[in-house]
């Protein structure tokens, strides 16, 4: 991906458009040399390919540019996205489906796990659930001929997923994210042990119905799962045990086939319903599963404030509140000094930058995107320095520090795979990314983990701009 500039509201899009305009001319003539001297000297052939791709690049760049603009567009919105809409929907119809074929064809197994009684017209009901989404996308296709939205959009969460082994990759980080993610192994493990032991005990001893063979067996219920455990509490009925099993598993195999980032947040509405099994088996099996209780909460909290050895999402405990606060610091820094500069960065702080309602800045800054600060990204970025002055750089992963765990064969193959499927990269650090670009660092504040730093080009610059000094060029934060 390449990068753009990004600047200061209505302004902005016109200035590019000229500046695209010259690129483009001037582009089209070296792609013309180069096929005139391609005949002379095959190197150049390599040259003109790549000369027309980054034409057509530069094309469909101003083509967007060039779109009418709608007299809303200056206006901010808030758009609420909800993460797993509809996979609710979808388990709850699986529910019924499969309550109304067991009660035809197997009715003795059926009212062991008080599946419910429903019809096939009543269980297709729910497919009436997905028609005001159906609505909306034959709306959003008449507006702007697009079925699903942006077109990269949709290549990054659909297109780009649909292979074999990612989705498989995807399956296991999925349940780890409903299971195990946060410490939450500290109560789902001791509770699947303990459903599994007594599921051992008490299979062999059970009365089977010739009906009821092949059934699946959970020990701790009786009849519609109203029989006690070991403290005569009452579990969750069979069949709401069930659903909330369909329910996880439809949310995690939604995820695992579409959404290009793999975040432990799109599985948020189905850890609620594993807190519940697991809680449940606890209390009719564990001796003082109050203790269980405690364990898990105190290792959520731990959790929530230290970070593992493995790559996490920042946004995942409080390491997000770092990188706001550095975040914070460096935008006021960049508005303090450079308010007149075009400032090389990637998202988020490409909108921290320029949009105020954000709370970073006072008022809009000029933003030139990349997408992240990568070698090849700074390398395409130091081929047109002119474009900017000067270089907001960050950690836009999360970079867990190397310990024992980075020698082990397992975890090498993990980071391979992390790169090769869902996008995980590493950062160039601050003083490589000031060598390449043959600037110099003059703000950087860093925490485990995450950093933050302001580069200055060496470049004649406006004498009349203002210089740092106010604020410390360099803060090191060790929480």
């Amino acid at each position: 991906m390449g990068f753009y500039p990004d600047g200061r509201h209505r302004h902005h899009p016109a200035d590019e458009a000229v500046g695209l305009l010259r690129d483009l001319g001037a582009g089209r003539d070296d792609e013309a040399a180069a096929i005139e001297l391609s005949g002379e000297d095959p190197s150049f052939a390599q040259e003109a390919d790549q000369l027309a791709q980054r034409k057509e690049q530069l094309e469909q760049r101003l083509e967007h540019l060039l779109v009418p603009r709608d007299a809303l567009d200056a206006k901010d919105v808030i758009l609420e996205v909800k993460a797993g809409e509809g996979g609710d929907e979808s388990a709850l119809f699986a529910a019924d489906l499969l309550g109304s074929l067991a009660w035809q064809r197997r009715p003795a197994w059926a009212a062991r796990w008080c599946l419910p009684r429903k019809t096939l017209p009543q269980a297709a009901a729910w497919l009436l659930a997905p028609l005001p989404l159906v609505g909306w996308y034959a709306y959003h296709f008449h507006r702007t001929g697009h079925i699903f939205g942006n077109p990269d959009y949709l290549r990054y969460n659909v297109g780009a997923t649909l292979t074999p082994w990612r989705i498989l990759i995807a399956a296991w980080m999925r349940l780890w994210h409903a299971v195990g993610y946060m410490n939450l192994f500290v109560l789902t493990a001791p509770a699947l042990l303990l459903w599994w032991q007594a599921r051992r005990e008490a299979e062999p001893s059970r009365e089977v119905e010739p009906s009821l063979e092949g059934a699946p067996y959970l020990p701790s219920f009786g009849r519609c799962g109203t029989k006690g455990g070991r403290s005569g509490t009452k579990g969750i009925p069979s069949n709401i045990q069930l659903l909330f099993v369909l329910v996880v598993l439809a949310q995690a195999a939604e995820f695992s086939i579409v959404g290009g980032a793999l975040l432990a947040r799109y599985m948020i509405p189905a850890i609620p319903l594993v807190i519940l099994l697991s809680v449940d088996v606890l209390a009719r099996r564990a001796p003082r599963w109050r203790w269980w209780i405690t364990a898990s909460a105190a290792a959520f909290v731990v959790a929530l404030l230290f970070n593992p050895p493995w790559y996490i999402a920042p946004e995942d405990n409080l390491t997000w509140a770092h990188f706001v606060q550095m975040h914070q610091r460096a935008a006021r820094y960049a508005e303090q000094h450079y308010a007149n500069e075009r400032i090389l960065t990637a998202w988020p702080a490409s909108d921290e930058l320029n949009r105020p309602f954000l709370g970073y800045v006072q008022q809009p800054l000029t933003v030139v995107r990349v997408e992240n600060f990568t070698p090849g990204e700074m390398l395409r970025a130091r081929e047109q320095e002119e474009s900017f002055d000067v270089v907001l750089a960050f950690s836009t992963k999360f970079e867990p520090r190397r310990g024992w765990m980075s020698g082990i064969p397992f975890f090498a193959r993990w980071r391979w795979a992390q790169k090769r499927y869902f996008d995980y990269h590493e950062d160039l650090p601050p003083a490589a990314i000031a060598r390449l670009l043959e600037g110099r660092i003059v703000y950087q504040e860093s925490s485990p983990g995450e950093w933050v730093a302001l580069i200055e080009l060496d470049k004649v610059r406006d004498a009349g701009a203002k210089f740092p000094g106010e604020l410390p060029r360099h803060r090191t934060s060790l929480n």
